[in-house]
């Protein structure tokens, strides 16, 4: 359970890493609209502080939230019961994959060059067929 705890703790502390990051930026381009550089001195501690205290208040509602942590530990308990292919099953996948996206690759060309070629020769031979309509 403590190694659950671990775990959940630093979801909560990414998730509120990444909220810090995101009112960072958003304070710098709100107040670049606005033009607060002008007005507000040391702006950007404002801004720093805003991004940490974002981040901060994100993490505490998270980790005082009962439903956040318990659904977080049901996360945690259900990726451990998860079955991670080996290291030779995952080259074979991805070969497999290759091989595949190849031939899609190729058989797409090739209907490309096809229909190109269809429609080279159609169009060499439109104003022929216009003349003969009219």
């Amino acid at each position: 359970m403590e190694d659950r705890q671990k775990w959940v703790s630093l979801s909560f502390v990414l998730t509120a890493a990444l909220a810090g990051y995101i009112v960072y930026n958003l304070s710098w381009l709100i107040s670049g609209y606005i033009d607060l550089e002008a007005r507000v001195r040391h702006l950007d501690l404002w801004v720093t502080g805003a991004a940490a205290m974002g981040g901060l208040g994100t993490f505490m509602v998270f980790y005082l939230n009962h439903t956040a942590n318990q659904y977080m530990h049901e996360v945690v308990a259900e990726l451990s019961r998860v079955t991670w292919p080996t290291t030779r099953e995952t080259r074979g996948a991805t070969v497999l994959v290759m091989i595949f996206v190849l031939l899609a690759g190729m058989t797409l060309g090739m209907l490309d060059w096809m229909w190109t070629n269809v429609m080279k020769g159609l169009l060499a031979k439109l104003p022929d067929l216009i003349g003969w309509m009219f």
